[in-house]
């Protein structure tokens, strides 16, 4: 990978594009941290979608987040083509008048990257997957998606590309007042004490979309799992989800049924949910957002993984307060190239997780933190 050769003293507005998920996002709060502390005084802006706008809103290391929501633009489409020609070229001017003069492009999309050449922005840096890159000026080859290492290091080796020293590599979520003080709320409501309640997420978050559910471990596991720790460790738990896992939960709770669970599944916003992810001692959860969230609030966790590799979406960086359950099997991880194929083992990577492996793990963990 060779360094840019052009001078970074005339780059004064940076553009980062990245339409991913939550945990994606967070993955390159390091990125933006490091080229907040090399340009200290230039305009940074982001790109993303509105799920994951929140996390990049309260960054103090950006000066102004832009939505471009697909499904908003899918039903403009539908509803009138004029409508969605009028809001397309809105965005497009709006971002034009920025005059750009770098974009680090993380959507390994090439319509993205079209669009990005017609904002007429000189330099565009980002990873080139099956030719994806072709509109950019400047391509980092990804000839097998990311393998062998965590998606943080390869947004971080854009740096290096950039030739700009990395001073650290740890997530950022910052949470403003608002939101930290109804969680405040809600624990005083529910006579929960800060640090002393074990969250537990048993979706897997939306960016897999139908198939996030080939990420879950079994929800009568994690109901006998939350029954243990109320039981054996005298901790309330907290189930948490977004509004399409509330089921999930619910179930849960069905299941379960004892003083000490408490269901807020579908029931708190982003800012809210990050915040209670905060004032939990530990957090156990699928692969997924909510792990990287913990991670990024410096909270212990407990996390399964099933097809995914773990030492690429696992947390970041790796510490022994962050546990992964997982099982070496030659199959697994299956997920590769941004595909997870059909499984021909009854989904054994997770179903032969038990609940005492899990439960062991957690226990240990709390002996360390209290």
């Amino acid at each position: 990978m060779k360094a840019v050769n052009f001078n970074l003293e005339n780059i004064k507005r940076i553009l980062i594009v990245n339409p991913f998920g939550i945990g994606d996002v967070l993955f390159t709060t390091p990125l933006i941290r490091n080229l907040r502390n090399y340009f200290k005084s230039n305009y940074i802006a982001y790109l993303c979608n509105e799920r994951t706008s929140y996390i990049l809103e309260n960054n103090p290391f950006i000066d102004e987040v832009f939505v471009f929501e697909k499904d908003r633009y899918r039903n403009l489409w539908k509803d009138s083509k004029l409508s969605f020609l009028k809001s397309m070229w809105q965005f497009y001017k709006t971002l034009r008048r920025r005059n750009f003069d770098l974009c680090i492009d993380l959507s390994l999309n090439s319509q993205y990257g079209f669009f990005i050449k017609s904002l007429n922005i000189p330099v565009r840096i980002g990873f080139d997957f099956k030719g994806r890159g072709r509109f950019l000026t400047h391509r980092i080859k990804l000839p097998y998606g990311y393998k062998d290492k965590h998606v943080i290091e390869y947004y971080l080796d854009i740096l290096k590309y950039l030739n700009i020293g990395i001073q650290d590599n740890f997530m950022d979520f910052f949470i403003n007042s608002k939101d930290m003080q109804e969680a405040d709320n809600i624990f005083k409501s529910l006579n929960l004490q800060n640090k002393n309640v074990i969250g537990v997420c048993p979706g897997a978050g939306a960016s897999w979309g139908k198939q996030a559910t080939f990420k879950h471990w079994d929800i009568e596991r994690f109901a006998d799992l939350v029954s243990k720790i109320i039981d054996d460790l005298k901790i309330p738990v907290l189930l948490l989800g977004s509004l399409k896992e509330r089921r999930i939960t619910n179930q849960i709770k069905h299941i379960v049924s004892k003083k000490g669970l408490i269901d807020l599944g579908g029931k708190t916003r982003l800012g809210v949910f990050a915040s209670l992810i905060k004032k939990c001692l530990v957090v156990i959860s699928n692969d997924g957002g909510p792990i990287h969230i913990a991670t990024s609030l410096k909270v212990p966790t407990i996390s399964i993984f099933g097809p995914v590799d773990e030492k690429v979406y696992g947390p970041y960086p790796p510490s022994k307060e962050h546990i992964v359950i997982k099982k070496d099997l030659p199959c697994r991880p299956c997920y590769k190239n941004f595909r997870l194929p059909a499984c021909n083992f009854q989904r054994k990577c997770l179903t032969s997780i038990e609940v005492e492996e899990v439960f062991n793990s957690l226990k240990d963990l709390v002996s360390t933190l209290k």
